[in-house]
């Protein structure tokens, strides 16, 4: 069964199916899963529960107006960026949670008079009730007179985690708008930790094998970062220790042939050992890690970057060395030359003359694949090879490379540059095209998607849709990109990060967190629990004038806090990654401005910030709690209908 949503614009969005694709460590069937939010919380059939008002809104008890025509939430706007929370330390209604567990939530709405974009939030708080982080889910369009299921926010509960709330979002919505909510959930999952792989790795047909003869079906993440430099700030242990607890059991490293090797003039002395240590890092953890030949240098000292193709010159010397330093750990791979192009099938394979595509158009003598490959067994080396397709490895090739224990790689971009409507995909959303081509070529050999992505933090449907395909095809995949920042870029599927917190997803890597949780658990967070009322439901009737008051609950804690402000400990505007020379500007950058951390979060007039900053020191005026609400639901807004802003793939394709 595919739970599947209709997104605008027509895209269909497969959220994650209840079977498995392989032999996992879950149970063979799924177990069921259940609603935290209990009775009127979740079906508003005669109250509104324990909702209450969070911003601009006024809320009601709606009879026969929700979905199934039982009773609703209508909220009401009063200004713009309305937003409504299951429950808070103040009013009660808080869901009791656990730290470690894997939390989702959405909620089904309608809307009478004009279309409307709503967002779940889950808001995770301690004993106490102090609001510890927010997880931002994706937005959806809710068009007028039709109930739309809100696209489900997911998130890992970080430590000392004691309660967990569902909030909504409704952006730029008029004064008078009015939203309908009903059947509301969240669900926890419990995640296990990943079984380890069991090395050595062969193939046999169309599958990967372990050694113990189980089929391995890789599923993990691309930490960037080597390639560009010989020291990444965002590789880092706890980006491999957040993987792992996703559920990754391999990680892709891309490196560059010029700091390796002491032949070129980029040559860093301690590139090898902070290779290691990664290396370290990642097969401790019983996860595969899969080494990428990324970048290299075609005229001997230029900087290093992606090509054509590897090079004749350097590319064999390198995996001839890198071959030998680790054949004997039974849980590296190799990954020949990432994404060959503008090169015949005969070059791809054996080698030749190519003019390569970028400045200064070097005339060079490319290494094939097979010649590549012959370095890493003529090194002793007996690990699994993935060997990428020719077009930026979009096709397969008609030639095989000759050998043993090869896994053909494809990479799958059906916007390489920018999410829409500046992609110029006719079918974005959509990867079967891209992979259409590898089914039959799939039948025996083996495939793996090592690289897949989308140029927007916000939007998932691209990625549930390809590992969908993926699943359908028994084909494993590796998403990009996963860094230990705390200033994600476009291609990021994860939040900003803080020290000794936990990975949470971005909207464009919630299908990838749901994937890796259901293999390992047999359970989706991205699917709806069963919606039922509960026999001690709430039956408080709200007047339709005033928004309802409650008492507190005995168990839930009583003090306030700011549930819906990021916890954001620096003041930045731009983001600027050292790559290549792109300087993009973040969509919630407005936020981060007028964000500062010293324990709990201050946030300053973005006026009185931009005015401070001109003087060459911070801003400290306070402002209203009220409008602290406004400016942090105004800043967060801008994500959802700010242009995106278009990416540029650095150099050979890579987007990073």
């Amino acid at each position: 069964m595919t739970c599947g949503v209709v997104l605008a614009g027509g895209a269909s969005l497969a959220w994650l199916s209840s079977a498995p694709a392989e032999a996992s460590s879950a149970s063979a069937s799924s177990p069921t899963p259940t609603n935290l939010l209990q009775g009127d919380d979740a079906t508003f059939s005669k109250s509104i529960g324990t909702w209450s008002n969070y911003s601009n809104s006024r809320l009601q008890w709606a009879p026969a107006a929700g979905e199934g025509s039982t009773g609703g939430l209508a909220v009401t706007a009063t200004g713009p960026n309305m937003a409504v929370i299951s429950g808070t330390s103040g009013n009660g209604g808080l869901t009791h949670a656990s730290p470690g567990s894997v939390y989702s939530g959405a909620v089904s709405a309608d809307t009478p008079l004009n279309s409307q974009e709503i967002q779940p939030v889950l808001i995770f708080y301690t004993a106490s009730g102090t609001a510890i982080t927010t997880v931002f889910g994706p937005g959806t369009r809710v068009t007028t007179n039709s109930w739309a299921v809100s696209l489900p926010v997911v998130a890992v509960a970080p430590a000392n985690t004691a309660f967990v709330g569902l909030g909504l979002i409704v952006y730029n919505a008029l004064a008078g708008s009015i939203v309908v909510l009903d059947n509301a959930w969240i669900e926890q999952v419990d995640v296990t930790t990943a079984p380890s792989v069991v090395g050595p790795l062969s193939t046999s047909g169309n599958r990967i094998l372990q050694a113990n003869g189980t089929p391995l079906v890789p599923r993990g993440v691309v930490l960037n970062g080597l390639e560009t430099s010989p020291t990444a700030s965002t590789v880092t242990e706890q980006a491999v220790i957040q993987a792992k607890a996703w559920g990754a059991n391999i990680v892709r490293v891309p490196l560059g042939e010029q700091f390796w090797l002491s032949s070129n003039c980029d040559y860093s002395p301690g590139y090898q050992a902070e290779v290691s240590q990664v290396v370290n890092w990642i097969t401790s953890l019983g996860m595969v890690a899969l080494l990428d030949l990324h970048t290299n240098t075609v005229l001997g000292c230029e900087a290093g970057g992606p090509h054509n193709m590897a090079d004749e010159a350097q590319s064999p010397t390198f995996w001839s060395q890198v071959a030998a330093q680790y054949a004997s750990n039974p849980l590296v791979a190799f990954d020949l030359y990432n994404e060959p192009h503008d090169i015949s099938g005969q070059v791809w394979l054996d080698g030749g003359t190519t003019i390569d595509t970028y400045a200064p158009f070097a005339v060079y003598q490319t290494a094939g694949m097979q010649q590549l490959y012959n370095a890493v067994r003529a090194a002793g080396a007996q690990n699994l090879v993935f060997i990428s397709g020719l077009n930026w490895a979009n096709d397969p090739p008609s030639q095989l490379v000759s050998g043993s224990d090869i896994v053909y790689a494809v990479h799958a971009y059906t916007c390489p540059d920018a999410a829409p409507p500046a992609c110029g995909s006719p079918t974005p959303y959509d990867p079967s095209s891209l992979l259409k081509p590898w089914v039959s070529f799939s039948a025996n050999q083996p495939v793996e998607i090592t690289e897949f992505g989308w140029p927007s933090q916000y939007d998932g449907t691209y990625a549930a849709n390809l590992i969908s395909e993926a699943r359908t095809q028994g084909w494993g995949w590796i998403a990009f990109a996963w860094e230990d920042t705390p200033y994600p870029a476009a291609w990021d599927i994860t939040e900003r990060w803080s020290p000794n917190t936990p990975a949470e997803p971005a909207p464009s890597g919630i299908p990838v967190l749901c994937e890796l949780v259901r293999v390992s658990t047999g359970t989706s967070p991205c699917m709806a629990p069963p919606i039922s009322p509960s026999p001690n439901a709430n039956t408080q009737t709200v007047s339709p004038q005033a928004p309802a008051v409650r008492s507190n609950p005995p168990d839930a804690p009583t003090a306030t806090a700011s549930v819906l402000q990021p916890k954001i400990a620096a003041s930045r505007r731009t983001r600027v990654r050292a790559l290549g020379n792109n300087s993009v500007p973040g969509p919630r950058d407005a936020c981060i401005s007028a964000c500062e951390g010293n324990g709990s979060p201050v946030v300053a007039a973005y006026s009185q910030q931009t005015s401070a900053e001109k003087s060459g020191h911070s801003g400290s005026g306070a402002i209203s709690p009220a409008m602290q609400v406004t400016l942090v639901l105004a800043a967060l807004g801008i994500f959802m209908v700010a242009p995106l802003v278009p990416r540029l793939r650095r150099a050979a394709g890579q987007r990073a």
